[in-house]
């Protein structure tokens, strides 16, 4: 589901759009591996910009899971915006 309108309510209440967790997994990582285009939209123009590159811990970027996980409409945004990834073997 994504829970947009819990990302906007938690960012009101001050959270950050883009802290890590200890795996190096941020919201916008878990919006793209959940196929969450509004949430991932949301978080990218909220400040999280940055994020669409970042690897977690195991080199594994927001593209990758998106990829991994069939979410096409993800990959397409992500892909638009020129955030091209390298291809890992699983």
């Amino acid at each position: 589901k994504g829970h947009f309108l819990v990302c906007k309510w938690l960012k009101e209440m001050g959270a950050s759009v883009s802290k890590a967790n200890k795996e190096g997994q941020t919201p916008l990582w878990f919006a793209c591996s959940n196929g969450h285009l509004k949430v991932a939209k949301w978080l990218y123009e909220n400040g999280a910009k940055a994020d669409v590159t970042k690897m977690n811990r195991n080199g594994i970027t927001p593209m990758h899971m998106a990829c991994r996980g069939g979410h096409l409409l993800v990959c397409k945004w992500l892909g638009a915006r020129r955030h091209i990834f390298v291809f890992i073997s699983y």
